[in-house]
């Protein structure tokens, strides 16, 4: 049986209630998941905060086709959110198209736009979207590292902001950067999450 609130679900509460302009009650999100334990995670607590915020909620999965499993995960994650109620869209391209790690985030964030700007249209209520991404704060350290060794200045080294504007709208939001790399794999094991790699 699912465990509808946690630790960790109370902490994500407390936060969006710290900051209640992060996820508005109400608001159409546009849940980025890529099937990895930050994902996964991420998409189990605010499908159970849902009740509590009234969110319409849509996920979007992006299949890079780096390996040769990439379609089978895509299909097992679709099947996964389906059997939850939840709405799920992939977008798929190839490893020529994305070579690089850049270059598949502009693919998925290209595309996570055109997503969210279809759900404005879709529903004249959206007048907009939150982008909720799984970046936790391993993922901020990481980059900041990254920019010291590339010799950023000072403005290159805020790294990922919990929230920034992505288009007129649209919005990006990391609610899971208060959390680690280590959390998120402990909220998947505690509550049986599967996590594809």
């Amino acid at each position: 049986r699912d465990t509808p609130w946690s630790p960790w679900h109370k902490r994500l509460h407390n936060q969006l209630q710290a900051e209640p302009k992060l996820l508005p009650k109400g608001a159409c999100l546009l849940v980025a998941v890529s099937g990895g334990q930050d994902s996964i995670a991420l998409l189990k607590l605010i499908n159970d905060l849902k009740r509590l915020y009234f969110w319409n909620l849509t996920i979007w999965h992006g299949d890079h086709g780096w390996h040769e499993q990439s379609n089978q995960i895509a299909k097992e994650l679709q099947k996964w959110c389906e059997l939850k109620g939840l709405q799920f869209f992939c977008e798929k391209t190839n490893k020529v198209a994305t070579k690089s790690e850049e270059s598949a985030r502009h693919w998925r964030y290209k595309y996570l736009v055109k997503k969210a700007k279809d759900l404005i249209d879709i529903n004249s209520k959206n007048t907009s979207v939150y982008v909720v991404t799984g970046h936790t704060g391993s993922d901020r350290a990481e980059t900041l590292l990254l920019n010291i060794a590339r010799g950023a200045g000072l403005a290159g080294l805020s790294s990922l902001p919990i929230s920034r504007n992505l288009e007129k709208g649209i919005e990006l939001v990391r609610p899971m950067i208060s959390f680690s790399r280590e959390e998120t794999a402990e909220i998947c094991k505690e509550m049986k999450l599967p996590v594809w790699i």
